[in-house]
């Protein structure tokens, strides 16, 4: 069986995004494949759809997401920096499946998009015989 890896000029599944205000909070819906081939559409679209006078967060719907590659983790982070210059709280919300897998492995899903990362407990002392041994010098 050979495959053919899918180029940006192919046609590819459609892939849509929406928005809807309820207050202060813009809602983007995102549905297909957020890859490469979309990923600088979904920074800009969010990135203007942000700039509304009273807009204070921002809210990515992955509900409707069925793929997620690196250059869509890469986007994400994007709409976060682009919003987050506006001072707009950013949130992803819908992950599953593999894009909430892929989300997890990149850390984007422990601290979303405009939250402050988690703070990692401070890793363990080694113990008196590891630190010894590494004191050592080699002969």
């Amino acid at each position: 069986m050979t495959v053919r890896p899918r180029t940006c000029a192919e046609p590819a599944r459609t892939f849509t995004m929406s928005q809807e205000r309820d207050g202060a909070i813009l809602r983007i819906a995102l549905t297909g494949d957020l890859d490469l081939c979309v990923a600088e559409a979904v920074v800009v679209f969010a990135a203007k759809s942000a700039v509304v006078p009273g807009v204070r967060a921002l809210e990515l719907d992955l509900r409707a997401v069925s793929f997620l590659d690196a250059a869509g983790v890469r986007a994400l982070l994007g709409v976060q920096a682009a919003v987050g210059r506006r001072r707009i709280a950013c949130r992803i919300t819908g992950a599953h499946g593999i894009v909430a897998r892929v989300l997890r492995i990149s850390g984007v899903q422990a601290a979303p998009p405009g939250c402050p990362p988690a703070q990692r407990p401070p890793a363990p002392r080694p113990s008196r015989r590891a630190r010894r041994h590494a004191l050592k010098p080699r002969r």
